[in-house]
């Protein structure tokens, strides 16, 4: 999969939007996070990208989410999909990585894991 990690804010989600966050950036969560996806295998006809929307209304709050390239039977084309339930990651997570690095790794597995089988849920943004 062709993954691109784009860290948004708010409604600035398309290309040259991308927020510079030195923190989760540098972070080895980050690095985990491009790791996991680009090495995930998809099955034919599901593509897309990897997005992490900061949060307006709590900035020390991020969304993971697919934006999906192509039509498939279970995403969109333009449709963005997530997994509210182990997709939300606070600051924390980017900045003591070490501190909770087996639960993080779970959480992307779990995410990966719904991707591959469609069964992630429509994601609304501002």
């Amino acid at each position: 999969m062709e993954t691109h990690l784009l860290i948004c804010h708010g409604k600035s989600s398309g290309r040259g939007s991308t927020v510079h966050d030195s923190i989760i950036e540098a972070s080895p969560f980050t690095t985990l996070i491009k790791q996991t996806f680009t090495d995930l295998q998809l099955p034919r006809g599901i593509g897309g990208n990897i997005k992490l929307y900061q949060r307006r209304d709590n900035p020390d709050e991020f969304d993971l989410c697919f934006y999906s390239n192509v039509d498939s039977k279970a995403y969109s084309v333009g449709g963005t999909y997530s997994a509210p339930d182990i997709a939300v990651f606070e600051r924390t997570d980017f900045e003591d990585f070490a501190q909770t690095e087996g639960l993080l790794r779970r959480r992307l597995q779990e995410f990966a894991r719904r991707l591959v089988n469609g069964e992630l849920e429509p994601a609304h943004y501002e």
